[in-house]
């Protein structure tokens, strides 16, 4: 009798989550009508966002314009004023003195390959 049982359980979760599925689609899974008008409704929204955003880019697209456009430049002088930044050299790799006796004994130089 406890399969009885286990078809009685599955039988009112399934009906269980399809009631839960038809209260996130709508009232009663909506018609697709009215579903139709809600996307209307949402995408008018974003498209609205998005001009915005576009407008707003474009203002301040033309304000850094402007404002590069007013700016002066410094006198030729002035850069030499700035101390130089020098690169660190490069370091130097380390060679195992093992190595170079190794290579010795076989008859090449350290870091050079086979010819």
């Amino acid at each position: 009798m406890a399969r009885g049982n286990q078809r009685d359980l599955a039988r009112e979760k399934n009906a269980k989550k399809q009631a839960d599925k038809a209260k996130q689609q709508g009232s009663g899974g909506g018609s697709v009508q009215s579903r139709n008008e809600s996307d209307k409704g949402a995408l008018e929204a974003k498209v609205a966002a998005k001009a915005a955003k576009a407008k707003e880019e474009a203002e301040n697209k033309a304000a850094l314009e402007e404002f590069s456009k007013t700016k002066t430049t410094l006198p030729a002088g002035a850069a030499e004023d700035k101390p130089a930044v020098k690169k660190a050299a490069p370091k130097k790799k380390k060679e195992d003195p093992g190595m170079a006796l190794l290579m010795e004994g076989l008859g090449s130089k350290p870091g050079k390959g086979k010819k």
